[in-house]
């Protein structure tokens, strides 16, 4: 893409201590407190810049396209397993709007195990953001 803005990869490494937590199957959790760590890592790279879409009667106009990726896994010390939680959005953003403010259209695909249950999750979004 031209005139990209080169920014390098989003990398968060956190640490939860969880003392009361209490969950319905003693047997497992107990009283004990556990530990939660996790580790992030978010890119947004851009596919195209000006893409046209006026072919489209619901979106046309110019869009950048761009696709924005966040890989994370945790770990908790009760299930004593690393839990992935990632997820990949494509992002249609306006390129002939104002500046701030701008709407973009958004379909993400979701996986994982979220927290506290750690159920498997799989789902697909559609949405619209603004950005600031």
């Amino acid at each position: 893409v031209k005139d990209s803005v080169n920014v390098p990869p989003l990398l968060i490494l956190s640490y939860d201590y969880l003392e009361n937590v209490r969950n319905t199957n003693a047997a497992t959790l107990g009283d004990d407190p556990h530990h939660r760590a996790t580790a992030l890592l978010r890119y947004r790279l851009p596919i195209s810049k000006d893409l046209d879409l006026s072919r489209l009667p619901a979106l046309g106009g110019k869009y950048d396209l761009a696709v924005d990726f966040e890989v994370k896994g945790v770990y908790d010390s009760v299930s004593d397993e690393l839990h992935d939680q990632s997820w990949i959005s494509l992002i249609f953003e306006r390129s002939d709007g104002p500046e701030r403010a701008k709407p973009a259209f958004t379909l993400t695909w979701a996986r994982g195990k979220a927290a506290p249950t750690f159920e498997q999750v799989n789902a697909v979004f559609g949405g619209v953001r603004l950005s600031f």
